[in-house]
């Protein structure tokens, strides 16, 4: 009695198998390949901007006093015969990080030969202060207006963005053309007695390249 039943639960299992192999779904990979897409690169070529001058852009101040300050043009040029427009980006990097965060910046593009001053306001119509008039970028009667495109301290100077490819800010140059920056320098008439001492070289650092 004991044997048949044995037999009886083995026939049934055995259906059961049979019965997944016959219904059950295999499921395999497809693999669909499409070729063809090409990127191909011109030969390298860089900007080959100029810069005057090459060493302080600014006359140094030496023991500054709060209201005090310096000023100069830096000139960018992309006159090479054959080379493309151009666009830049200006960084900073600083001796003395606390001293170049206390001291307000101001730099303005040019269209002018001049960074002389000769009214009594900043480019964003803000009056000067008596310790502020010593000098800086300004336009004048049948001149125009500069564009300011950078007011903050020194320690934060930067416009545009140094990576490669159109950027935010990126000063653009046309082939042959100029780009004159004003940069104007002043400590301000509230800056706390803990900068006193402290010297800071500023190292402009201008980074280009063409547009193609």
């Amino acid at each position: 009695m004991k044997k048949s039943r044995m037999l009886v639960l083995g026939a049934v299992a055995a259906v059961a198998l049979m019965a997944v192999g016959a219904f059950a779904t295999w499921y395999v990979m497809q693999i669909i390949e499409i070729g063809g897409n090409s990127v191909s690169t011109g030969l390298a070529t860089e900007a080959h901007l100029a810069v005057s001058p090459t060493s302080a852009i600014w006359p140094p101040v030496a023991d500054i006093q709060p209201g005090d300050g310096s000023y100069g043009m830096l000139t960018v040029t992309n006159d090479v015969p054959g080379d493309p427009d151009a666009r830049f980006a200006v960084t900073t990097a600083h001796t003395d990080q606390i001293l170049a965060d206390e001291i307000r910046a101001v730099v303005w593009d040019l269209t002018l030969s001049s960074c002389v001053c000769t009214q009594g306001l900043w480019p964003s119509g803000a009056a000067k202060t008596a310790n502020e008039a010593w000098g800086g970028a300004c336009g004048w009667p049948g001149n125009p207006y500069p564009v300011n495109v950078y007011d903050g301290t020194l320690g934060s100077l930067a416009i545009g963005d140094p990576a490669m490819g159109a950027q935010s800010g990126d000063i653009n140059i046309l082939s042959g053309g100029t780009s004159r920056l004003c940069f104007s320098v002043m400590l301000p008439s509230d800056a706390p007695v803990t900068v006193g001492g402290l010297s800071d070289v500023t190292t402009v650092v201008i980074t280009g390249d063409p547009t193609p």
